[in-house]
């Protein structure tokens, strides 16, 4: 996750780790834009599921047409109880008042470098240039945050760089100098396309990985075989008509002497959070990883763009 070094992409100049391809995806700008319901799929995808997001923003808003502007999938709304339901492990970056706009932002790099050390993915609200939201316009989920190594005066988080996905097929990066603005700088000319707000309160939450209550599941992520859905018509109250979808699950082997079960649930209801053999019948496509099979083992399914893919994968000898 937290590296000293990254190679550049399409927009950066450096090749992406396939660890973070997931977080690269492209969203809908139809029906008030799903940058939130994006962002927690990527995440989600690292971690072992994929969804559509027409799926996700019924479940952060569920009863509520997509076409209304409250349904959207929002920081410090709906995203921690949306990513629950998704069985994923959530946890919300809070303010701290009594504290300069400079303390401010170093705080919030720090509780993000931390998480991000942790394994965790952090998703979080941003300025779009010649946008006017004072909180927030757009939300991205963060990519890696890589420190410069270059002191400033006792403030050298200054000089670190934080990459993200601009959630329409494109990896960004930027010094914090460069990205905290407040809404006035996040327009001028000269900034950059994205930025961190300043001088208000920061929006984000840290994705930890899957509900697991037993910690015994092992680490799954998934490749797609596109970024993004076929294009939702703005206005939309039913999701367009889905296309193929390829999908990879990798799973990380921790232990070669210890055989897994991996399971496949179409529907998050479905999904347990302990017991996972036990509760074997929910899934509806399983594999058994023989002991000694290799430190990463993948399983190719094809699905529907429409459709709800999530593993888990757990020791055999795991309830």
């Amino acid at each position: 996750m937290a590296s000293t070094q990254r190679a550049q992409d399409v927009v950066t100049g450096l090749p992406v780790d396939p660890a973070d391809a997931p977080l690269i995806r492209e969203q809908w700008d139809a029906n008030w834009g799903y940058c939130g319901e994006t962002s927690l799929i990527a995440a989600g995808m690292t971690f072992g599921q994929y969804a559509s997001q027409f799926t996700v923003r019924a479940l952060a808003s569920p009863g509520l047409p997509q076409v209304q502007e409250a349904s959207q999938l929002l920081l410090g709304v709906n995203d921690k109880a949306a990513a629950r339901v998704m069985h994923l492990t959530v946890s919300q970056y809070n303010e701290s008042g009594g504290l300069t706009d400079r303390a401010r932002a170093a705080r919030f790099v720090s509780w993000m470098r931390d998480r991000i050390a942790e394994g965790a993915r952090v998703v979080l609200g941003v300025y779009i240039k010649g946008s006017r939201d004072a909180e927030y316009d757009h939300i991205v989920p963060a990519v890696d945050l890589v420190a410069s190594g270059v002191e400033n005066g006792g403030r050298s988080w200054l000089n670190d760089r934080l990459f993200f996905s601009d959630n329409y097929g494109r990896l960004r990066a930027g010094t914090f100098r460069s990205l905290f603005r407040d809404r006035r700088g996040a327009n001028v000319s000269s900034a950059p396309p994205y930025s961190i707000p300043s001088r208000v309160n920061h929006y984000a939450v840290a994705i930890a990985g899957v509900a697991d209550r037993e910690r015994v599941t092992i680490p799954v992520m998934l490749q797609a075989s596109r970024r993004g859905e076929p294009e939702l018509a703005d206005g939309a109250l039913l999701p367009p008509t889905p296309e193929p979808l390829a999908i990879r699950a990798t799973v990380l082997i921790p232990d070669q002497n210890q055989s897994y079960n991996l399971y496949r649930y179409d529907d998050f209801s479905k999904v347990p959070e302990a017991s996972f053999n036990a509760a074997a019948a929910n899934a509806i496509q399983s594999w058994v990883i023989p002991a000694h099979s290799g430190a990463t083992v993948a399983f190719d399914v094809d699905v529907l763009t429409s459709d709800t893919a999530v593993f888990r994968a757990v020791p055999s000898t795991a309830l």
